[in-house]
């Protein structure tokens, strides 16, 4: 059990971390990036792509930032981002991978008033197996794959647990936004689309993978990556679709905004401590 155990919780972890930010950028590979040697937040601006103007940031209602294939600022466009993070309070989400190999697929709740936030998904892993899964006050309960209705236990402030010591930072959106804005260089409005009823802003983000820290260099991935990103009026994120090289793509769907949720930790007679 523990040689496929393992495995599982590395995919599971960059669509985790993916969702603390509300886009797949950590889906890119962060098993256990943790703190990085990149500038701290307050430098962001100096990575994120060459630039001599001011760091503050703009108002978000620039025409720059609506206007068809107007340019944003990496520094503008981040400060959205955190914005829509902000009003969010739960979302239920969908996640697929397509093309590639390894792919996975999955839906559930978020809740982000939680630090980090609590979750309840069901993943896809193969044609056979779904892992169900409960992130409560920084606890992670899998349930066994052997015995239903059986879940085993990970804390994550644990150093030893399976997805790394510093797993839990990238579930903090804070520290999420820190990296997002570091690896972004450029983005591109393209205007207002009509996205199954609704209307969304269409965004296009260029991310620089090199300022990216994964924990294993095994997976390849180009130079730059292009992100889609669809955001409603409130600059919440409604879509995100990652081009991630080699026909593989990672797209997710966050809807049902702030309605209730109700994540619980599983009883004690069925939790299994690792």
């Amino acid at each position: 059990m523990r040689t496929t155990a393992r495995p599982t919780l590395q995919r599971l972890a960059g669509g985790l971390a993916a969702l603390a930010l509300g886009l797949g950028l950590a889906a890119c590979g962060s098993d256990d990036s943790g703190a990085t040697d990149e500038p701290s937040a307050s430098d962001s601006s100096a990575t994120s792509g060459a630039t001599d103007e001011p760091t503050e940031s703009t108002s978000t209602d620039d025409p720059a930032v609506i206007d068809e294939g107007g340019e944003v600022s990496p520094e503008q466009f981040a400060q959205m981002i955190q914005d829509g993070i902000e009003k969010t309070k739960t979302a239920h989400v969908t996640f697929t991978t397509s093309g590639g190999s390894g792919g996975f697929s999955g839906d559930g709740d978020v809740d982000y008033a939680a630090s980090p936030p609590n979750m309840q998904l069901t993943m896809k892993v193969t044609a056979s197996q779904e892992l169900h899964m409960l992130l409560v006050d920084g606890v992670m309960y899998i349930e066994s794959p052997q015995a239903e209705g059986t879940y085993m236990k990970y804390d994550l402030s644990d150093p030893s647990n399976p997805l790394g010591a510093n797993f839990v930072d990238q579930l903090d959106p804070a520290t999420a936004m820190t990296q997002f804005t570091q690896a972004l260089s450029s983005v591109s409005s393209l205007g207002e689309e009509d996205v199954d009823g609704q209307t969304l802003a269409h965004y296009v983000m260029t991310i620089d993978t090199s300022k990216l820290k994964t924990a294993s260099q095994s997976t390849e991935m180009p130079a730059e990556l292009t992100t889609d990103v669809w955001l409603d009026d409130e600059n919440r994120m409604a879509r995100s679709s990652i081009d991630l090289g080699q026909g593989s793509t990672y797209d997710t769907t966050l809807s049902d905004f702030d309605k209730p949720v109700d994540i619980q930790a599983p009883p004690d007679d069925q939790v299994v401590t690792q």
